[in-house]
């Protein structure tokens, strides 16, 4: 038979399980989110060859002077989830001349870019680099639609990505 004290004492300790479970599964379900977030907005879980990518100079179309609705990456796998190959790639939003072309591939050149002649017909310009301890990179400007039919002025999509 148990006393009121020990029935007391028995259903003290089961509500103390029970917040307990709730405050684990809430700081679960918090950390998740915060975890998101982070790899939203890039400040933690970016792989450092994903950030290799990012960080070359082509990648950056804004300062090239290439206007772009966005620069496209590889989203970050899940927690345990595989990722894709990296890539991280953008097109312009209106026809660049070829002035603007020759101004992008001359600063990939600039920046270590060693010009691909081996390109297949949809690419206006390949390149790779190749930087110590790192795998060889793949650069590649194409064009989005026929050259001939749009005189000088084309729309363009660049990709770096590891060969």
């Amino acid at each position: 038979m148990t006393t009121p004290t020990s029935a007391h004492a028995s259903l003290l300790s089961n509500r103390v399980v029970i917040v307990l479970i709730v405050f684990l599964v809430l700081v679960t379900i918090a950390g998740g989110g915060i975890w998101r977030w982070g790899q939203h907005l890039n400040y933690w879980g970016t792989p450092p060859a994903l950030a290799s990518l990012m960080n070359e100079k082509v990648a950056h179309p804004d300062q090239l002077g290439i206007e772009t609705d966005t620069v496209w990456h590889t989203p970050s796998a899940g927690f345990l989830g595989k990722s894709r190959p990296y890539e991280v790639r953008y097109q312009s939003t209106g026809s660049i001349d070829v002035e603007k072309l020759t101004e992008l591939t001359t600063t990939a050149e600039q920046d270590g870019w060693v010009a691909d002649n081996s390109c297949a017909a949809p690419q206006l310009w390949c390149a790779t680099k190749k930087t110590a301890g790192e795998p060889t990179k793949w650069l590649t400007i194409s064009s989005q639609e026929v050259i001939g039919n749009s005189g000088k002025n084309i729309p363009i999509a660049v990709s770096i990505t590891y060969y």
